[in-house]
């Protein structure tokens, strides 16, 4: 009898275990939040990571949005496509405002983020450090890239002044070309960590000055190069350097307006 009723203790443990590895992902609340105000666009953006097994089963089924307390949006889901997703919401505040995000798990727990709106870009959550690194990459990038081709402008008059003179030149052209590709590089870069960034706060690709200005300033560095390039022969020398040098000087500007764009759009001017 004692080994009967030992073996039904453990059949009963077993299927007890069994049902509540089988329930979907053993309910939790979302595993990471962070929030994300946007003052310049308006968009306030929750960045979600809830890890599941079955997304039709086990989802965030609602997301509430306070704003000084007071209930402003409230949307329901009754199915989650990914672990990791964004979520956008069209929300206008004032600096000092606090905004407060609430997710719940259709099965069970709830997790929320709360922030004071500053000016820029407010950023709260599991995910704010790497957020606030990515900024400063990004800026690190672009401001690089600049530098070098300030730095890069001296060897660069010094072939024009001798094509206008008609004299040898006396720069390093070798080391003008490498560091006016790397600035090209950086200038390519920090694009692409610009998309990231703008994916992240807000989504608005089309919608953000900055971003524009940024790919406007990548695409001038590009046919800056190339009309400096033995590709770009054909043309001539002379037509080569009167293509490059303005080419040249409308990205350096390009360059200074959008990091002047990116520390307003961050609410640092």
């Amino acid at each position: 009898m004692r080994r009967h009723g030992f073996a039904i203790v453990i059949a009963a443990t077993l299927l007890l275990t069994l049902a509540a590895t089988s329930l979907p992902a053993a309910a939790h609340p979302p595993d990471k939040l962070t929030i994300i105000y946007n003052d310049r666009l308006d968009i306030l953006t929750a960045s979600i990571n809830h890890d599941v097994k079955d997304g039709s089963a086990h989802y965030v089924d609602m997301i509430k949005v306070y704003m000084n307390d007071a209930l402003v949006i409230e949307r329901m889901y009754d199915l989650q496509e990914r672990d990791s997703y964004n979520v956008r919401f069209s929300i206008v505040a004032s600096e000092g405002d606090v905004i407060r995000v609430a997710l719940c798990c259709n099965i069970e727990g709830m997790v929320e983020r709360e922030m004071t709106v500053g000016p820029g870009i407010t950023i709260v959550g599991d995910n704010e450090a790497r957020l606030n690194n990515a900024f400063m990459v990004h800026a690190a990038i672009q401001v690089l890239a600049l530098v070098i081709a300030i730095v890069n402008i001296p060897g660069g008059m010094s072939f024009y002044k001798a094509w206008k003179t008609k004299t040898t030149p006396t720069g390093r052209k070798r080391r003008h070309i490498r560091m006016g590709e790397t600035a090209i590089a950086l200038w390519g870069v920090g694009a692409l960590g610009g998309i990231y960034i703008v994916y992240m706060t807000s989504g608005d690709y089309f919608g953000s000055i900055h971003g524009w200005l940024a790919i406007s300033t990548f695409i001038s560095a590009m046919f800056m190069g190339y009309a400096a390039s033995t590709r770009f022969r054909a043309a001539g020398f002379g037509t080569r350097m009167s293509t490059h040098m303005p080419l040249a000087l409308l990205t350096i500007v390009l360059a200074v307006v959008t990091i002047l764009c990116g520390l307003w759009t961050a609410g640092m001017i």
